[in-house]
């Protein structure tokens, strides 16, 4: 170390940084201890906090988990998904089939859905 006082955040950057990389190392069926090399990913990458309520996440672990993935890479799963359905447009054709959907049932011309719990 250089003696620089790291901050709370510094710290918590590299605790996230090194976290994501063990993950990913386990996900690729990567053995061995802390000291390790990285070799550069073909995409660089960044560490993102999202805030979500607790029974959320369990959700997600125990949805992760019978899928045989860690929550984070069902999560990366997900967005990069939706990602790319908002990019092809089908996400706008979604939208306007709600919309129409919506409409009609105002109109009476077709049934509400049961509400969602």
């Amino acid at each position: 170390m250089t003696g620089k006082q790291l901050t709370d955040d510094e710290i918590a950057l590299m605790l996230a940084d090194e976290a994501e990389d063990a993950e990913e190392r386990r996900e690729r069926g990567e053995t061995g201890g802390l000291l390790h090399t990285t070799t550069p990913s073909r995409e660089p990458s960044q560490v993102y906090t999202v805030r979500m309520p607790v029974h959320v996440l369990e959700r997600l672990r125990r949805m992760a988990a019978a899928a045989g993935v860690t929550p984070s890479a069902l999560m990366r799963t997900w967005m990069l998904e939706r990602l790319e359905l908002e990019s092809s447009g089908g996400a706008a054709d979604e939208r306007v089939r709600r919309a129409v959907r919506l409409e009609l049932e105002r109109a009476g011309l077709a049934s509400r859905r049961q509400s969602r719990r």
